[in-house]
């Protein structure tokens, strides 16, 4: 292990994953109280004769050294890291195919970096290959991120609509798609409350019950088989069948 001045790690920001770090502020208490536990690890290349490094993994970690330093110049002047070989486009691959394992990223998040990876020259099966998706779903991404309404791209970004809805929009005109967002938004809500208030009348691991019974349930492609489960889990989690599948 190594150490190497903190001001040398470069953070590529435009290829980077995740653009939301959350408990940053909590963690450079930490970080302050018992140090750098886990050191950051880096791509290291060499370029007009310099050494340059990027950020591998760690970002938490760094983000948190940066708050700490934004009132204390003199703290984790040289921190402690792990080298490997590779540049930009390299850290890229690795940060993006790292997140989609943990399942961080919303289809649209991994849209906007598989877009931005083809911005820099890399095609759709190169980047398919790297962070172990397949071309056929890297395909329907992009269209995703190129049919769709801003408006509507930048709900799926957020998870405020699925995917599968998403794929559907992307063989209707814009103004199309943004009434059946607003629709299904507006069936959502009211199916949730009323959800909500029949849980209400169900006890807590019954409710638990329930939820992971849809969750399972809305897998399934037919609509009218995820209705007829919800109304199924709804039963079950009520008491009115022993066990679930029962007829």
């Amino acid at each position: 292990m190594d150490t190497i001045p903190f001001a040398s790690i470069k953070v590529n920001l435009d290829t980077n994953a995740r653009k939301k770090y959350h408990g940053i502020e909590a963690l450079a208490e930490d970080i302050k109280v018992n140090g750098l536990i886990n050191p950051l690890t880096v791509f290291q290349y060499r370029k007009n004769g310099q050494w340059h490094s990027v950020l591998r993994a760690g970002f938490r970690r760094y983000f948190a050294i940066q708050h700490i330093r934004k009132h204390d110049k003199k703290a984790f002047r040289e921190v402690p890291v792990i080298k490997r070989r590779g540049n930009d486009l390299d850290a890229a691959f690795v940060n993006l195919a790292e997140n989609i394992r943990r399942q961080d990223l919303t289809p649209g998040e991994i849209a906007e970096r598989v877009y931005a990876l083809t911005l820099e020259g890399v095609s759709q099966n190169e980047i398919s290959r790297r962070i172990g998706l397949s071309s056929a779903y890297v395909s329907l991404l992009m269209k995703c991120k190129n049919t769709l309404d801003p408006k509507v791209f930048a709900m799926l970004v957020s998870g405020e609509i699925p995917v599968d809805l998403a794929l559907k929009l992307t063989k209707s005109s814009a103004s199309k798609q943004v009434h059946a967002v607003d629709r299904f938004l507006t069936n959502r809500n009211k199916n949730g409350k009323s959800a909500a208030r029949i849980a209400n009348g169900i006890s807590r691991p019954g409710v638990k019950k329930l939820l992971s019974v849809i969750d399972e349930i809305a897998e399934s492609k037919d609509e009218s088989d995820y209705w007829a489960g919800v109304v199924h889990g709804l039963e079950f989690a009520a008491g009115k069948r022993k066990r679930f599948g029962e007829k």
